[in-house]
């Protein structure tokens, strides 16, 4: 992936760069290398500033918490910060999409601190603001947790 970004910079195609580097980003995640999926996910959040291109913000804000949260050393405070600045971006631009997924992330860690009511009035609205497409796996995530936040 990383060579095909190379690439892609090359051509000069940049279109698609934000979702492969988050692409990217997870899956450096996956693997453990902390270190250089968080220097990607700094520098496409300062890319993505400085073109004014802020439609992935909401996510790479939402990529960049989970990151805080899978370190060896989870920084809960960070990720809360972050997971908020996406909800923040995700409501000005009526993402509802991003909004949903930063929602579970957030309530999820809430839970984790048991702070389950807290955690409810952050996922309840989002959700319930779908009326269709219910089996997705977003909305099931969604359904699921809220149960066990009942």
């Amino acid at each position: 992936m990383q060579h095909g970004l190379t690439e892609l910079h090359t051509a000069p195609y940049e279109l698609l760069t934000t979702p492969l580097n988050i692409a990217l980003v997870q899956g450096l995640g996956a693997t453990r290398r902390f270190a250089e999926a968080l220097a990607l996910i700094d520098e496409t959040i300062q890319s993505v500033e400085a073109n004014g291109d802020l439609c992935y913000m909401p996510e790479l804000l939402r990529v960049k918490a989970n990151l805080a949260l899978a370190t060896s050393r989870p920084d809960t405070d960070e990720a809360e910060t972050y997971f908020a600045r996406s909800l923040e971006h995700s409501r000005h631009q009526g993402a509802r999409a991003w909004e949903l997924r930063t929602a579970i992330d957030l309530a999820g860690l809430l839970a984790a601190r048991n702070e389950r009511r807290h955690a409810r009035e952050i996922l309840d609205p989002p959700f319930e603001s779908f009326t269709e497409g219910l089996d997705t796996v977003d909305l099931k995530a969604a359904a699921s947790l809220l149960v066990t936040l009942s």
